[in-house]
């Protein structure tokens, strides 16, 4: 897709997916633009209640701190399990990769190395985008140039 989609939400989670079929070993990139609040990308979807979340939170002020957050939600239960701090501004584009193989997933930020986790909970799943807003603060963002590419695997 070298389109941009915008995505919003003003009542829990908004989620996109590609529905072409289901991933299990890929690599998957998007640049995303957060107008306010945050952006994610989802992956390895089995529904809305079992997925990982890589969540882009911009600074949204000069006393806010932005992150990346990679978040695991198995049975509608959220574990966050990887974090950093990250120095974005809201609507400055930000570069995400996943990288997922076996129970690696390996996170790229700007095509710089940001966080590593080893998690088997959820194997396959479908990708796609996220936000979360609600009714006093609301989500959105955009998203373009995404891309979804299976890994081979090693015999």
């Amino acid at each position: 897709m070298n389109g941009e989609v915008q995505g919003a939400s003003g009542g829990g989670d908004g989620i996109i997916l590609y529905k072409g079929r289901a991933f299990t070993n890929f690599v998957m990139e998007c640049k995303v633009r957060v107008e306010n609040r945050e952006g994610s990308l989802a992956f390895r979807v089995i529904d809305k209640n079992n997925l990982y979340i890589l969540v882009l939170n911009p600074k949204t002020s000069d006393e806010a701190q932005g992150s990346i957050l990679l978040i695991r939600r198995i049975k509608g239960k959220e574990t966050y399990f990887a974090g950093c701090e990250q120095y974005f501004r809201v609507k400055e584009q930000v570069k995400m990769k996943v990288i997922c193989e076996g129970k690696k997933i390996d996170i790229y930020i700007n095509d710089k190395f940001s966080l590593s986790v080893e998690d088997g909970n959820i194997s396959s799943g479908f990708v796609g985008f996220r936000l979360f807003g609600d009714f006093f603060n609301g989500s959105n963002a955009y998203f373009k140039e995404f891309s979804v590419k299976e890994l081979e695997t090693k015999k």
